[in-house]
């Protein structure tokens, strides 16, 4: 059984993945998805991406800044 909390940080790991040669659109319409299900992904998926765009590694905060700005993405 997977928490929904944990869900969302293991999507919001996959989508800002420093390894990644490109965004991995899989995993970020999953991140979206995720969050637009629990009543909590909203507030949840906010702070795990502020927390990556302040990422000293300059990949990972492009890729939180890409995810952030999808219109499927709702606050």
């Amino acid at each position: 059984m997977c928490y929904s909390r944990v869900c969302v940080l293991c999507n919001a790991d996959k989508c800002t993945n420093v390894l990644s040669q490109s965004e991995d659109w899989e995993a970020i319409v999953g991140f979206c998805d995720r969050i637009n299900k629990d009543p909590d992904g909203p507030q949840t998926a906010l702070k795990l991406l502020v927390h990556k765009m302040q990422s000293p590694q300059e990949k990972e905060s492009l890729l939180a800044l890409t995810v952030s700005c999808l219109p499927t993405y709702v606050f």
